[in-house]
């Protein structure tokens, strides 16, 4: 083995190696970097994360410093409080930043501690809102404590004071239940009070919601007797109707108006031919008066036939299969002054 010229290729490389850049053949396989301060205290991970993720992650920095005095508004039963997303000293966030703690007191000049704490604002955007209720009708103070991702608390923002309202500052707090029918003065709710659109959740019932009543809920209109038995129907998915008593004196126009559905029936206007027609059990048309004259079937079969519509008026008769007829036309005669109607046969 030549030893010189092997030795010579390893200043070669070496060589080569200290001219490139710093980290240039580095590598962090599934590890991360710790950065330490001047103390060795742990200040952040660079490279994997425990969590899986890849980034740089800051352990233990220094606690933020106070963030602005929070804007606070009275509402009913509570408050709304917002954070405008700044620190008091107007530096900037700092990275390691997470949100403010949202503390609470009835006691002007309280330290912030777990018993105070009632949510959170993050940094997301240009600060936030916490809304906070129930709360009780006293005089409140809110303050905010800064809090970065290491948990570390800052020193708390100043308070602000805002007292929640009541619906009526006199009376009694507004809850389920508290309203009551003795509560509402006659005549205090009108249409200019309720939405253009009343949606009911359940019924609306008028009379003795077990006798008798008038009831409108999802499925229509109904009206009940004295024994709670239905006796009208407005139906909303088809528009149907049902009544049980008599209609007296109502004119009713369109439609089709029958004795029955089905069967032996008498029908105004079926099919909208503008006729009167009679069915037997078969629901066959016997009878008919319309435009065209007036006709019945009998049951066996045979018919009569009234046509108004001729210079005179005929009269037809046909046998049961309609194989024969007999027709009788109306004339006029005159003997003298006096005329004298007679009926002509024509045979068919």
């Amino acid at each position: 083995m030549d030893i010189g010229r092997k030795l010579q290729d390893l200043e070669a490389r070496i060589a080569r190696v200290e001219a490139s850049p710093r980290l240039s053949h580095a590598a962090l396989d599934n590890t991360s970097i710790v950065v330490n301060d001047g103390s060795g205290q742990v200040r952040g991970r660079i490279g994997m994360q425990p969590d899986g993720t890849l980034g740089l992650i800051a352990v233990d920095g220094p606690a933020p410093t106070a963030p602005t005095a929070p804007l606070v508004t009275s509402t009913i039963g509570g408050l709304r409080v917002v954070w405008d997303g700044t620190l008091a000293d107007g530096s900037a966030l700092p990275a390691d930043f997470d949100h403010v703690a949202v503390h609470i007191s009835t006691v002007s000049g309280f330290e912030p501690s777990a018993a105070t704490f009632v949510g959170t604002i993050t940094k997301a955007g240009d600060g936030g809102m916490l809304p906070v209720l129930p709360l009780p009708y006293a005089a409140h103070y809110v303050r905010l404590a800064s809090v970065n991702t290491s948990g570390n608390i800052g020193d708390p923002s100043e308070e602000t004071a805002a007292t929640p309202l009541k619906v009526e500052h006199y009376g009694p707090d507004l809850q389920a239940g508290s309203v009551t029918a003795a509560a509402i003065q006659a005549g205090a709710v009108t249409a200019e009070k309720l939405e253009a659109v009343l949606q009911l959740v359940t019924r609306l019932v008028a009379g003795d919601p077990a006798a008798a009543r008038v009831e409108l809920n999802g499925d229509g209109l109904r009206v009940y007797n004295d024994s709670g038995e239905l006796t009208i129907r407005f139906d909303a998915a088809d528009g149907s109707a049902a009544f049980t008593g008599t209609i007296t004196g109502s004119t009713i126009t369109g439609g089709l108006i029958q004795t029955s559905a089905t069967g032996p029936r008498i029908g105004l206007n079926e099919g909208g031919l503008n006729k009167i027609l009679v069915h037997d059990a078969a629901n066959t048309a016997i009878g008919e008066i319309s435009a065209a004259g007036m006709g019945v079937k009998g049951t066996t079969g045979a018919i009569l036939w009234l046509d108004p519509n001729s210079t005179y008026p005929t009269l037809r008769m046909s046998n049961a299969s309609q194989s024969n007829s007999h027709h009788q036309r109306l004339r006029e005669h005159r003997r003298g002054r006096r005329p004298r109607p007679e009926l002509r046969n024509v045979r068919g």
